[in-house]
């Protein structure tokens, strides 16, 4: 007679193998939902390749309908354009040759051979006219810078000239301006000899005096006697002697500024 196991292992038994095989049916689950996941993958893969395909195709037609109308009114536009360019090139040129037409026969109509060469002519002879006029003013303009130029500068070619007569020639030395070939004065010491120093400067000295004495006297009072009307002006010695130290200067161009 076979022995029986006890209620306690039977249960403990059933309770181990009902964990294996939930542990199993979990296992298998798992398997499908990761073969259902894998399954949709695919699927919706393949399904977006082919709508992203049907919408490059789409895009595509879209993009060269819209170039081909686009290009279609460019080509329309520019057809126009070209076309009144041509026209009005045509008008211009129609125009101009009515014109010429016109211009040829009222200048066939009018036209006088003497009239026209007399005019010429006269056209000509103002011209003429005009460049002598134009000519001679400029030489006029040259001269008279020329002439205040020269008025310019005499003052101070003077001045030289008296300031380097010593550089003349003597009977022990020649000057600085000689030629050495030759005992004759050169061109600048014949200019330099033609003025005489010494009267210069007397000159000189002697206009300096009097503006002097001008000056004094316009500073001074008119004296009076008793009861004679003085008839002029007179200035001490002390006064002349400051007065001509002070206005002998030497140069002779700053006379303008003294005055």
């Amino acid at each position: 007679m076979s022995s029986r196991l006890p209620i306690p292992e039977i249960i403990e038994c059933t309770q181990e193998k009902i964990k294996k095989l939930k542990i199993e049916e979990q296992l298998v689950k798992r398997k499908k939902h990761f073969a259902a996941i894998k399954i949709q993958k695919l699927i919706r893969g393949w399904l977006t390749r082919i709508h992203l395909k049907k919408l490059n195709k789409k895009s595509v037609i879209i993009q060269k309908n819209w170039r081909g109308f686009r290009g279609r009114q460019k080509a329309a536009a520019l057809v126009e354009r070209r076309y009144k360019d041509l026209v009005e090139k045509y008008y211009f040129k129609m125009a101009v040759r009515i014109q010429a037409l016109w211009r040829g026969f009222q200048a066939r109509k009018g036209f006088d051979y003497y009239k026209k060469k007399a005019w010429l002519n006269a056209v000509a002879d103002t011209n003429e006219e005009t460049r002598k006029k134009l000519d001679q003013f400029r030489l006029d303009e040259e001269e008279r810078k020329r002439k205040e130029i020269a008025a310019e500068y005499e003052p101070w070619i003077h001045y030289m000239a008296n300031k380097v007569h010593h550089f003349l020639r003597t009977r022990v030395r020649p000057g600085i301006y000689s030629d050495p070939n030759s005992v004759e004065y050169s061109e600048i010491e014949k200019f330099i000899a033609s003025y005489k120093y010494r009267g210069f400067m007397k000159d000189l000295n002697k206009e300096r005096l009097l503006a002097a004495v001008r000056d004094l006297l316009a500073r001074k009072p008119v004296l009076q006697g008793d009861g004679d009307a003085c008839a002029g002006r007179i200035a001490t010695k002390r006064d002349l002697a400051t007065l001509r130290a002070q206005y002998t200067i030497s140069n002779p161009c700053l006379d303008s500024s003294r005055k």
